[in-house]
């Protein structure tokens, strides 16, 4: 997977041989991973890519968000991350599990 600045202007339209991370059912009797679901990184939720020992696991809070706070007027804003705190509970944003990868020739 790699990233593409799609709407930039001047940017090439997708090569034949790649597909958008949307999650859809791959139909394309030429490639290995025909008939399997793409990973959906850019629509629904939007994960982020965590590196990991193996792929396609997805974990975080799907409602993780932040939020600016005042201190009731006695100090600076600041951001607080509003997260799970429940036992077994991974205090991160979305993602999808990938193992990264180094080309070395």
């Amino acid at each position: 997977m790699i990233a593409w600045f799609k709407d930039t202007v001047g940017v090439p339209a997708l090569p034949p041989n790649f597909v958008e991370c949307n999650g859809q059912l791959l139909t394309d009797p030429e490639s290995l991973l025909d008939g399997q679901l793409m990973p959906d990184l850019n629509t629904g939720i939007q994960r982020f890519i965590r590196g990991a020992l193996a792929s396609g696991t997805p974990g975080g809070i799907d409602t993780f968000a932040t939020a600016s706070a005042d201190n009731a007027g006695v100090g600076p804003t600041f951001n607080a991350v509003t997260t799970d705190y429940s036992p077994g509970a991974v205090p991160l944003p979305p993602y999808l599990t990938a193992v990264y990868i180094i080309r070395v020739k």
